[in-house]
């Protein structure tokens, strides 16, 4: 990490590093995708060059991973939710961090 990024840390109050932290970790998750869709795309073609069926593969993963409803929502954005499973994300760690109880943020049916 170079003097000047440590510097600009340094700077931040916790609520601008738990939004930084959520930007980061959003970031990260569509570089990863991106890089995981273009390797996939190369492989599949690579496969079909050298005549590999690889048709049983290709609906796998989607298949695997069903996405579960969300329980939580943050209210200071409402696009922001959570399924209850997993790690909490940052905008509810941070949340938590305040004294707010996960309860307060259920999703009413």
């Amino acid at each position: 990490m170079s003097a000047t990024l440590d510097d600009l840390l340094s700077s931040l109050s916790l609520q601008e590093l738990l939004a930084a932290r959520e930007k980061i970790e959003e970031r990260i998750v569509r570089v990863q995708r991106s890089e995981h869709n273009a390797a996939r795309k190369k492989i599949l073609e690579l496969a079909r060059l050298h005549g590999i069926d690889v048709s049983f593969s290709e609906g796998e993963e989607a298949s695997k991973k069903s996405k579960l409803p969300p329980k939580y929502r943050n209210p200071e954005n409402q696009k922001q939710t959570w399924p209850g499973h997993g790690k909490k994300p940052a905008w509810l760690e941070g949340l938590l961090a305040k004294g707010h109880k996960v309860d307060e943020f259920l999703i009413q049916p």
